[in-house]
């Protein structure tokens, strides 16, 4: 085991940075890189849609106004529509993330050629809920 201030030495990252250019060449440190710039985009309308979407019926629901008051706003309601809104932003966008992780994880063998490619393949090989392996560790 190494300790974290080793593991994080510049000696070290300099050593897998070498490693990593000697292997996979330059270009690896941007692998999955451009499925990244395509999930924000959705990710982050979503996330703002649907916060907005639970904000308004968290404050107009009678039964939570009861408890809520006339407080025009509350720290509980955005907590709660932030959390839900980044569930419905995560799940929606998942697949893109599977893809990102899945084309940065590849090293010497290039078994996915791109987007498109890999979430082809994915559904191909594993079904259409293969694009959605590992989403309950991400949403919660």
């Amino acid at each position: 085991m190494q300790s974290e201030a080793d593991v994080l030495s510049k000696l070290s990252l300099w050593r897998e940075a070498s490693r990593i250019v000697n292997e996979e060449g330059v270009r690896a440190f941007w692998k999955g890189n451009m499925v990244t710039v395509a999930h924000r985009l959705p990710y982050s309308v979503l996330n703002f849609y649907a916060y907005e979407k639970y904000n308004k019926f968290f404050y107009s629901n009678p039964i939570l106004q009861s408890y809520l008051g006339n407080a025009s706003s509350s720290s509980f309601v955005h907590f709660v529509s932030g959390g839900l809104a980044g569930i419905t932003a995560a799940s929606a966008t998942y697949p893109l993330d599977l893809v990102r992780t899945r084309l940065a994880a590849q090293r010497n063998t290039m078994y996915y050629q791109g987007i498109g490619h890999a979430l082809r393949t994915i559904c191909r090989e594993e079904g259409f809920l293969g694009l959605y392996k590992g989403l309950g560790a991400t949403s919660w």
